[in-house]
């Protein structure tokens, strides 16, 4: 689990928050470390075709991808999203791992 604490020391002895990029680089890296079990728990959800866990495991993706300002993933979630209510699994296990594929492209 990633932890927002990390700072440095100025001068003065304050802490002072991490720059961006660096806060950037670790969401970045915590996502890595946590896709597979992510990913996995959407290929669950699928297999079963259980739409209330697969609305749990889109929402806590979708956050990450906030986090992260990854806009075009963001987009496609959503449309994924829009289909969980007419439960049509094809379409939706189609749109879904062709998701899960372009999170794992953006991930190397």
């Amino acid at each position: 689990m990633l932890v927002r604490n990390s700072s440095e020391v100025s001068e003065g002895g304050r802490r002072e928050p991490p720059s961006d990029e660096l806060l950037d680089a670790l969401l970045w890296q915590a996502l890595r470390s946590e896709w597979d079990a992510e990913r996995q728990s959407i290929e669950e959800a699928l297999v079963l075709q259980d739409l209330e866990l697969l609305r749990r495991r889109l929402h806590r993706l979708q956050g990450a991808l906030m986090a992260l300002g990854a806009d075009d993933l963001l987009a496609e979630l959503q449309v994924v999203q829009e289909l969980c209510p007419s439960a049509d699994w094809a379409v939706l296990s189609a749109r879904c791992r062709q998701l899960l594929l372009h999170v794992e492209q953006s991930l190397r």
